[in-house]
């Protein structure tokens, strides 16, 4: 797996395999007739639930033996309880996988409490997307360009999962670099639960994809309430918008 820099910790979705050393049974025979079970640490319904679903419709088609493919949402602490339950509780037989966020690994390196996986002794299967986020604020609030941002009294809110999260990690450092007022609220149990606040009007900043693809009517349901106002990533400029600031 291929880190570009340090900020590709907070977005990289991170798929790995618990297997103790190499199996070494043959593929086909292995697998023919197990379940592999896919844990996925967000609530149904957001991307990495999304991602992980998708994945698994296809998964077992290529892997020798066909084996079934399960999906077991296991949120918690931005993933952390997933990664946990990963590392010391899931057997290694090489029939479980996990999904999680990636910013978890960066908080290992920095010393979070909580972390309870190493993870250099995890095996790495890929990465099923790397995606650019782009910032914007209800319309209600407003505010419609960068400046009109910076100059706000009031600090937007923007819901998160908990901090190890792209949900967390990101708000809070485009608003240490930028400037940007910004407030977190953590504690949403995944991306469908910010998305539902937001169109309520419970938080008013949302952070969202970069998206490219066919629509999910729930999503750009949501970004047309949400004027464009900062992006991350590398193909910033493509779509173009007078408004948008690259924030990293």
């Amino acid at each position: 797996m291929k880190l570009r820099g340090l900020t590709a910790g907070f977005v990289v979705l991170s798929v790995v395999l618990v297997a103790g050393g190499q199996i070494a049974h043959s593929a086909a025979p292995f697998y023919e007739g197990k379940t592999i079970r896919i844990i996925v640490g967000t609530a149904p319904g957001g991307g990495y639930d999304t991602y992980t679903r998708l994945l698994a419709r296809h998964f077992g088609k290529y892997i020798p033996g066909s084996p079934t493919i399960i999906v077991d949402n296991m949120p918690g602490a931005g993933g952390l309880v997933s990664a946990n339950h990963l590392f010391k509780v899931a057997k290694p037989d090489g029939l479980t996988i996990g999904h999680f966020v990636g910013g978890q690994f960066l908080q290992q390196l920095l010393g979070k409490s909580g972390i309870e996986f190493d993870a250099l002794k995890f095996e790495y299967v890929g990465v099923p997307a790397q995606d650019n986020f782009v910032f914007g604020v209800a319309r209600s609030t407003g505010i419609t360009s960068i400046e009109q941002w910076l100059a706000s009294k009031t600090a937007i809110k923007f819901g998160a999962i908990a901090p190890g999260d792209g949900t967390y990690d990101i708000p809070k450092v485009v608003e240490a670099t930028l400037g940007l007022p910004i407030q977190v609220v953590s504690g949403y149990k995944g991306t469908a639960p910010i998305r539902l606040a937001f169109n309520s009007g419970e938080v008013a900043g949302l952070r969202y994809r970069d998206i490219r693809g066919p629509p999910r009517s729930a999503w750009h349901l949501t970004v047309a309430r949400s004027p464009a106002l900062v992006t991350r990533g590398s193909r910033f400029g493509q779509r173009g918008g007078r408004n948008l600031r690259r924030g990293m």
